[in-house]
């Protein structure tokens, strides 16, 4: 498969994947459960520790890279063939979807910006 579709192909799947999660309906249980543990945490490194999986599934740039990763190793990688190990390919890949989801959220929050939805 070609290096561009590779790109657009998981660049596109995980830009969803981590939205869905996020910021969409879809994602709603978790992040309400996340929270839900964090107010119930008896001390502060259990609150900690909720606070912070609370925060990073509520970033989809955040989720994007740890998505990007596992998608790399586990379904399509954009640079396999580019670099010379797995896992150096993984951490690059989770970097490529990062990097292409947070373009992505700020093209679409510009554009939507100022439109009643």
């Amino acid at each position: 498969m070609d290096t561009l579709v590779r790109f657009l192909v998981m660049s596109l799947a995980v830009y969803g994947a981590a939205n869905a999660i996020a910021v969409l309906k879809a994602g709603y249980p978790i992040r309400k459960l996340l929270e839900t543990l964090e107010i119930q945490a008896k001390n502060k490194a259990a609150k900690g520790f909720w606070s912070f999986w609370k925060t990073l599934f509520k970033c989809p740039p955040c989720l994007s890279f740890w998505i990007g990763m596992a998608t790399s190793v586990w379904v399509i990688s954009i640079s396999r063939g580019l670099v010379a190990e797995w896992w150096m390919a993984m951490i690059v890949d989770g970097f490529i979807v990062c990097g292409t989801s947070w373009l992505i959220h700020v093209i679409a929050e510009r554009l939507s910006h100022g439109l009643d939805l």
